[in-house]
């Protein structure tokens, strides 16, 4: 439903070595003297706002950021040893620390992660400029899904025979799938899309109106990043946000993101946010290391009211929160997440990549 707001080798054992450096000495988010946790986490890069609402609840928990894939890397390294890390655990979303203890199984090393709970989650969405949506409408039938979406992604809007038509090309703006958690999800949720399920193999990628399909979304959105001047510390909403239309028709995002967004955006008026069918969640982890001695109490963070209480100031769902807007939440933390499996989303990390050369 339519929502307008106005609101591996030598050189990976030294690369985690490095990582191991950084968060022994880098900087934190917030220290102090609580007697009951002493434990550094790192956050995912994009989940930066919601981590800074934990630590603000939690004065012993130093937080330092990383983009998931860069972490996830030096912890699946073999040369990799907990006991030494100076990391005791990792906020992020599913499934990151699945798709970890994955691959660390394959090279037959023991898994770091145990069942991590579920601190709160939000719906991914759309952002669209509201004329660019009206013209997907149109050529899509209702409002837009990923998989009507990508088969545009990159078209001139002249070809896409709709109205109104805006001008110039589909810019249609993705995180990198590759790089962080966000967009690694998007992506999933618009492979689920495309499939009509999300019991997704990696072989089903052999499929080649999907493979046609992907290359069509994955080079649309690397074309307009390049086009969009995007850069490494700008996600693509605060690229469309900050420079205008000129940036991207549509972005997609967490609603957690979105809304705090668009809420202070010039542009608010002219800007509308989209749930894409069918649904999916960003799930906001909060995973400590098997072996780390503070894992408990990072158990015990999870299961804090003040926790949840933070977490939804920042636009989190939790099951006792509003959602933005005033609207109760109706995706519970019983549900699923709507997205392929673990092992299936890191397989079309590696597919994103080539489909986007």
């Amino acid at each position: 439903m339519r929502r307008a707001l106005a609101v591996v080798g030598a050189a990976l054992m030294i690369a985690t070595a490095f990582a191991i450096r950084s968060w022994r000495s880098g900087p934190s988010s917030s220290e102090g003297t609580d007697p009951a946790v002493r434990a550094t986490v790192v956050c995912a890069t994009e989940l930066r706002r919601a981590c800074d609402a934990l630590a603000g609840t939690t004065p012993g928990l130093v937080v330092q950021t990383e983009d998931p894939a860069a972490t996830a890397a030096r912890l699946a390294a073999s040369g990799f040893d907990p006991a030494t890390a100076g990391v005791d655990g990792w906020i992020v979303a599913a499934p990151w620390p699945a798709m970890v203890d994955e691959a660390r199984q394959r090279a037959g090393a023991p898994a770091l992660f145990g069942d991590a709970p579920v601190l709160s989650r939000s719906p991914l969405v759309m952002v669209a400029w509201a004329d660019a949506a009206a013209s997907l409408r149109s050529r899509c039938g209702g409002d837009p899904g990923w998989r009507c979406v990508g088969e545009v992604a990159g078209r001139p809007w002249s070809d896409v025979g709709t109205d109104p038509r805006p001008g110039g090309d589909v810019k249609i703006g993705l995180p990198d799938p590759a790089r962080g958690g966000t967009g690694l999800l998007l992506a999933g949720q618009a492979t689920a899309a495309w499939f009509g399920r999300t019991d997704v193999a990696a072989n089903d990628f052999s499929d080649e109106a999907f493979a046609a399909w992907l290359r069509t979304l994955a080079r649309g959105a690397a074309d307009a990043a390049r086009a969009g001047g995007s850069n490494s510390t700008q996600t693509p909403l605060d690229r469309m946000l900050s420079v205008g239309r000129p940036a991207f028709d549509l972005t997609g995002s967490t609603e957690a993101d979105a809304a705090a967004a668009v809420a202070t955006s010039r542009d608010r008026d002219r800007l509308v946010i989209l749930y894409p069918s069918p649904a999916a969640t960003a799930d906001l982890l909060m995973a400590p290391l098997l072996r780390s001695p503070q894992h408990d109490a990072l158990l015990r963070i999870a299961g804090n009211a003040p926790v949840a209480s933070s977490l939804a100031a920042a636009g989190w769902r939790t099951t006792a929160a509003a959602a933005p807007g005033g609207a109760r939440t109706d995706i519970t933390l019983a549900g699923g997440n709507g997205l392929p499996r673990a092992g299936v989303l890191d397989a079309l990390r590696a597919r994103w990549q080539e489909a986007a050369r």
